[in-house]
């Protein structure tokens, strides 16, 4: 999706999906980086966070609440440890 792209949902799923194969009814980028590029506001962003994409995941999720501050985001931890999984979970509106 293109940044300037009109959003056909209120969701976006960051996964290395083919949304022309599956039709979640939610707009999908592969991942962060792409994410960081769509600028548009969405409900609820589900997202896999690892200790690789970490400090981007939260520079992106500050970067979200600063235009749309009522977004809640759905985290997939993948392999994080105690202090990682901490910083995480104490950031707000993240299920």
């Amino acid at each position: 999706m293109e940044q300037h792209q009109v959003p056909k949902s209120r969701i976006l799923i960051v996964h290395p999906i083919d949304p022309k194969k599956e039709d979640f009814g939610a707009d999908v980028v592969p991942n962060l980086q792409k994410a960081c590029e769509n600028k548009n506001n969405y409900s609820c962003i589900v997202i896999n966070v690892s200790p690789d994409n970490l400090d981007q995941f939260f520079s992106y999720m500050d970067d979200v609440l600063k235009r749309a501050p009522s977004t809640q985001f759905i985290v997939v931890l993948n392999q994080l440890d105690q202090p990682m999984l901490m910083r995480v979970l104490q950031k707000k509106n993240i299920f």
